[in-house]
């Protein structure tokens, strides 16, 4: 249990504040609420005063490659021919085939899952595409906090997420959680 097991104990929005006086510089009070990232096993929040203390996520890349996005457009049920069929996705103006939205949701989903950890609750996916993902290229994921708060004695964190490849951003999504509490 408790905080320095990786896990918010009892009372979380308690130890959450208490933590976060803790490690302001200079005595500085919380801006917000602290929060705990599970993969990497950190605090992170910001303090009056404008000092930020480790909000981001890890940036986490994944190579993309024809069997993918052919995978996961056949596994969402998606038969357009764009996200299998190189000659038809190029008759349509596409230099090759491109990833479907579903399988670019999963991705995200997964990266703020790793993130936050298994046990965190969606409340809230909204994800944007930009331009796609084309087979060998790498997709890379960052992230960072927009806001914490306790409500309803539970944990919620906003998330702002982006996927960018070699040609610009393919995603950016936004997310709400709900952080186990136990």
């Amino acid at each position: 249990g408790g905080a320095e097991g990786g896990q918010l104990g009892g009372g979380a929005g308690l130890l959450w504040l208490a933590r976060a006086v803790d490690q302001c510089p200079g005595g500085a009070r919380p801006a917000g609420p602290l929060v705990f990232w599970p993969v990497v096993r950190r605090w992170g929040f910001h303090c009056a005063g404008g000092h930020q203390v480790d909000t981001g996520f890890q940036r986490g890349g994944v190579g993309l490659n024809g069997a993918q996005i052919v995978a996961g457009a056949v596994a969402s049920r998606d038969f357009q021919d764009v996200h299998h069929d190189p000659a038809k996705a190029k008759k349509r103006g596409s230099p090759s085939i491109f990833m479907n939205i579903m399988t670019t949701s999963g991705l995200t989903s997964r990266y703020i899952t790793d993130w936050a950890g298994p046990n965190v609750i969606f409340r809230d996916l909204s994800i944007r595409l930009g331009v796609p993902n084309f087979p060998d290229d790498t997709m890379t994921f960052s992230g960072q906090v927009n806001k914490a708060e306790i409500r309803d004695g539970k944990g919620i964190v906003e998330v702002g997420v982006r996927g960018a490849n070699s040609i610009g951003d393919h995603v950016t999504a936004t997310a709400e959680l709900e952080l186990p509490t136990s």
